[in-house]
């Protein structure tokens, strides 16, 4: 496996000047690790070079300025957890001209490690799994449940019975996102679902499970206002299990494989896909073949099977915050700095990501109410068919969620972000069909909008965290791995407030979807047209005030840095000359004062040369700032 690097110009300007070694042996880390890699250079008198590659990842030639071999520096690393299998770089070539280095493997992850990470990563994908499997039956079973058992109750409360679990998430993020870091991710997500951990905690310690079945057992409440308080307080409690089960697995997700996170919270939603396209087709046979009370029970079974494989899959050192050990096996003490809810909002980038975060669910889910009665009644759908179609954004999810991670590697994430919004925004048009555009009033146009707009979720939903993440790192100078505290509570508040964001979107999405398909007179394809009007809007919003200053002023840096170098060859061409001018003189002259001057011009020379190493060094952490600045 083979990386082509373009340092063949910047080794010739600096091989005449300066003694410079290429390290043997180089490692490789993750984005904000490298910041962290960077201050232990320093204390070893290093130049740090990095350059953007395809493996998403930041690659180090060390440069010594005395010429020595650094081969044998080795950063330790404070978090065990960090530690990954990487890739190396060495030299295939010494020649100048050569940009091609050979890639070799460094020491595996020792396999205690290897089985932990593979052990928390089945645990958190069978919790999406399952939060998810759940998630749209109630959409699909309810509504029809109390149009057929409480006439006295309209679609307006079953709105609001629905709505109801996602205020509580909205409201109750940020408070788990401020306590996870006591409770322990490991605790939170069984508490989320039923296992007991202290007696404080003993009223929402059932939350999933226990309302769950307080859900199954309103079939037997005949009253309709009864039954619609008791829903609404069921519905609250499954909101404070969702939001702690949610809030712990991707805080998991991205605080346990920083090496990669698009990955793997790839493969976090990829199960939750899963369980979004299975769970409607399990609750609507349950409920066909064996009632309202009993499909909850199952699925209350089933979500306490996932209870027991956390409890027992989980490790303990989840939990283990303010006991954090680093390799030597001595407690990893915090630097004192503290994370705020704020430090996220005034960010520009991550404010940016939480809120298209909350963009993407009203664009997924304005048509949730009516939907359905689009397809039958204005498309001509079969009842059977209908949930087929509605599974089909599902299962493009899916795809979507797996292959983000090629594309990020190659694509900067802001732009890729953007792209995709204008994607969205074209499905949208799809889904009208668009009437503006006078596209045809097809079944097959509808189908592929719907399928285009499933992969631009993943696309869009995945990227968010390890945005914001990243800016915080970057805004505030810390590096990750340094603090395993600060790290922690980063992980845990981003999440809090994605689950915030998205519990927002969902709370304003039913309620504009269906303001703005009344406003239109039921007209599908007009309803479509205004909300990819609103997406292309915030696409634009997001390119002007998210990625275009960037832009600009890495434009205007890099100019002034390019003035930089180039007054720094000027005076090393002016001093190679006067040298050469003053070594013709002492050959005819022999003459004390030439050689004197001599020395004077050497020792000019000598200044330039370290001025312009110093350029060189100033060129390659321009770009180390930018790469994580802008690309990532």
């Amino acid at each position: 496996m083979k990386a082509n690097f373009r340092i063949s110009q910047r080794h010739n300007l600096s091989s005449r000047l300066a003694r410079v070694s290429v390290a043997s042996s180089i490692e490789p880390m993750s984005r904000c690790q490298s910041a962290w890699r960077q201050s232990e250079f320093q204390k070893h008198s290093l130049h740090k070079i990095a350059r953007p590659n395809p493996h998403k990842s930041e690659h180090l030639i060390r440069i010594s300025i005395n010429g020595g071999d650094n081969s044998d520096f080795q950063p330790n690393y404070g978090n065990p957890l960090l530690v990954r299998s990487p890739q190396a770089f060495s030299p295939k070539q010494q020649d100048a001209e050569s940009d091609e280095q050979q890639v070799e493997k460094l020491p595996e992850v020792p396999p205690d490690l290897l089985k932990e990470r593979k052990n928390i990563l089945i645990a958190v994908l069978a919790s999406l799994f399952t939060i998810q499997l759940f998630f749209l039956n109630i959409e699909s079973i309810l509504p029809t449940y109390i149009d057929d058992n409480h006439k006295g109750l309209t679609e307006t409360h079953t709105s609001v019975i629905m709505i109801t679990m996602e205020l509580a998430c909205f409201i109750l993020a940020p408070l788990v996102g401020v306590q996870l870091e006591r409770i322990g991710k490991k605790n939170s997500i069984i508490i989320g679902f039923v296992i007991m951990v202290t007696e404080i905690i003993k009223f929402i310690n059932t939350c999933q499970v226990l309302s769950t079945i307080g859900l199954a057992l309103t079939a037997f409440i005949e009253d309709d206002w009864w039954y619609f308080g008791i829903c609404n307080v069921v519905r609250l409690l499954q909101g404070l299990g969702d939001i702690g089960v949610q809030t712990s697995c991707y805080s998991i997700l991205t605080s346990i494989f920083p090496e990669n996170r698009e990955k793997y919270l790839g493969y976090g939603e990829a199960s939750a896909g899963v369980g979004l396209m299975v769970g409607p087709v399990i609750g609507g046979l349950l409920y066909s073949y064996l009632g309202y009370f009993w499909c909850f029970i199952i699925f209350s079974l089933i979500i306490l099977i996932t209870t027991v494989l956390c409890f027992f899959v989980l490790p303990a050192s989840l939990n283990r915050v303010e006991e954090n050990l680093d390799e030597n096996g001595e407690q990893v003490q915090s630097n004192g700095r503290e994370v705020t809810y704020w430090m996220f909002l005034s960010n520009r980038r991550a404010l940016f990501a939480f809120t298209g975060c909350g963009i993407i669910c009203i664009l997924t889910s304005y048509s949730s109410g009516y939907l359905t009665v689009v397809l039958s009644d204005q498309m001509n759908v079969s009842s059977e068919y209908i949930g087929l179609i509605l599974a089909l954004p599902a299962a493009a999810y899916i795809i979507s969620s797996i292959a983000v991670n090629y594309f990020v590697e190659y694509i900067p994430r802001r732009i890729f972000i953007f792209a995709t919004f204008l994607v969205y925004t074209f499905a949208i048009l799809l889904m009208g069909p668009s009437q503006l555009l006078d596209f045809p009033k097809d079944l097959y146009i509808f189908l592929i909008g719907y399928f285009v707009s499933g992969i631009a979720q993943g696309f869009l939903f995945i990227p968010i965290l390890p945005e914001v993440i990243d800016s915080i790192y970057i805004k505030t100078g810390y590096t990750e791995g340094e603090d395993l505290v600060f790290d922690g509570l980063v992980s845990d508040k981003a999440a809090a407030l994605y689950g915030s964001f998205y519990s927002l979107g969902l709370i304003v999405a039913p309620l504009l979807g269906s303001w703005v398909y009344q406003l239109v007179d039921s007209d599908w394809p007009l309803t479509c047209d205004y909300f990819a009007i609103f997406a292309a809007s915030f696409s634009l919003i997001f390119f002007l005030g998210n990625v275009l200053p960037d832009i600009l002023n890495d434009k205007k840096e890099k100019e002034e840095l390019e003035g930089k170098r180039s007054e720094a060859r000027r005076q090393t061409d002016r001093s190679m000359f006067l040298k050469g001018r003053n070594f013709s003189k002492f050959s005819r002259n022999d003459s004390i004062n030439d050689v004197l001057g001599t020395e004077k011009s050497d020792k000019e020379e000598d200044s330039t040369g370290q001025n312009l190493k110093s350029t060189i060094a100033e060129t390659a952490n321009f770009k180390d700032s930018k790469l994580q600045k802008f690309l990532y």
